[in-house]
């Protein structure tokens, strides 16, 4: 008839071709050189679908310098911020504000202070992930020239590193109180030794 016929088989079947019959194979090989740009291609696709570089979704730095990678680098941190930001004001500010709300009113809280003060617990900060500088020396250069010329305050350097500057400061406090304490004690190197030696 000239048709395709299929030629049923099973398990420890061979079938045998008689006649004018061909078979043909399926090889799905392709040569070895048009994967790497293949691949490439796809991975380029991807990070333009996901609006990032194409250096971190691949892991490719071949032929890039250093102020292309962290040109790159900074759009990315850009981009991921900006996602972190739309998070933050359209879905976990609005569910802490109802949590609140709904908390007050179904008289949750047992404490005083915060019955009193309700709405102080209202101005929270969220403060997102935060990205490692690749040059940390000059960004703590950066930061303390902005502090020092009040471009930034220590409230804003501290959230742009990730963390919460109302923690850190009793920390430093303490910090500088003990090292004053250290300092103001006397040691051995003053050659001042006790005072009964004298007599």
């Amino acid at each position: 008839s000239g048709r395709n016929k299929k030629i049923p088989k099973g398990e420890g079947m061979i079938p045998v071709l008689t006649g004018l019959k061909d078979i043909k194979m399926f090889n799905p090989d392709v040569p070895k050189d048009t994967y790497p740009p293949f691949l490439k291609a796809q991975n380029r696709a991807i990070a333009t679908g996901m609006g990032v570089s194409y250096n971190n979704v691949g892991n490719d730095i071949e032929n890039v310098s250093y102020s292309g990678l962290r040109h790159r680098q900074n759009q990315d941190e850009d981009y991921w911020e900006t996602l972190q930001e739309f998070v933050i004001s359209d879905v976990m500010r609005p569910l802490y504000e109802r949590f609140l709300m709904r908390s007050a009113l179904k008289r949750k809280f047992n404490s005083p202070r915060i019955n009193r003060n309700f709405w102080e617990f209202e101005n929270v900060d969220f403060i997102g992930r935060k990205f490692k500088p690749i040059d940390s020396l000059k960004a703590a250069k950066t930061a303390a020239t902005e502090i020092s010329n009040l471009l930034k305050s220590r409230h804003t350097v501290s959230n742009e590193r990730g963390h919460d500057y109302e923690e850190e400061l009793p920390q430093i406090i303490s910090e500088l109180l003990n090292l004053k304490k250290e300092r103001a004690l006397p040691s051995e190197a003053d050659g001042k030794g006790d005072p009964d030696d004298e007599n």
